[in-house]
């Protein structure tokens, strides 16, 4: 067994994600950066989706991983908007800051949009939440016109989405190892009015479009 091999054994006997953090610290940092590079999407969630008593912690860990490997730091991300609460949150939001202002992998951006389909409502509304990614995203962002495409050509996908996919999703992602039922998904009409909630009173122009062609297909 090689040592990359030998680390991630090392990480997956840990039962708390504070124990993973500490460990990863104790490495040189090149070290640890291969480690956590290493991973495969399957192999995330044990870090960042079983979160009873953990979502300080998980976070804490993200924001660390930002500091050792943005590419690393993405791909938990990912995973961690792949779980029926949405977002992690904690009043530790240093890692929040960050997917609201940095430049965003277009899979990482899909998967906080996934989340107004079946995410809890306080993950989407609160502070630093999936409503304020989205916004900051799209106007402040060195990538907003990109994002602001991504997010009309999502919406216009809206009515005809496979929802399918998201059990897999959800499988792969570990949430379900010690937890019962499935997430209640938003009927595309619901979606769409929490995207108008998340942008008030003015919807941006560059989004009506998109929304107005989602709402006919709806009522088709």
């Amino acid at each position: 067994m090689d040592e990359i091999e030998q680390g991630k054994k090392r990480l997956r006997s840990f039962h708390w994600v504070e124990e993973v953090h500490m460990y990863l610290q104790s490495l040189p940092p090149s070290e640890a950066r291969k480690l956590v590079e290493s991973h495969e999407e399957d192999e995330l969630g044990h870090y960042v989706n079983f979160r009873t008593y953990q979502q300080a912690y998980i976070c804490d860990y993200l924001a660390y991983l930002w500091e050792l490997s943005p590419a690393a730091f993405w791909r938990h991300v990912r995973v961690s908007l792949i779980h029926p609460e949405g977002l992690v949150l904690s009043d530790r939001d240093e890692y929040l800051s960050i997917i609201c202002d940095e430049p965003m992998p277009a899979d990482v951006w899909e998967a906080v949009l996934d989340t107004l389909v079946y995410a809890e409502p306080w993950s989407l509304k609160t502070e630093l939440g999936v409503f304020e990614i989205i916004r900051r995203q799209t106007a402040d962002s060195s990538r907003a016109p990109e994002m602001r495409r991504l997010l009309a050509r999502w919406v216009t996908a809206l009515p005809t989405m496979d929802t399918h996919r998201f059990e897999g999703a959800f499988e792969e992602c570990g949430y379900f190892d010690d937890q019962e039922g499935w997430p209640t998904l938003r009927p595309p009409a619901q979606v769409l009015n929490l995207l108008q909630e998340c942008f008030g009173d003015t919807v941006p122009e560059w989004l009506r479009g998109a929304i107005q062609d989602a709402r006919s297909k709806c009522r088709d």
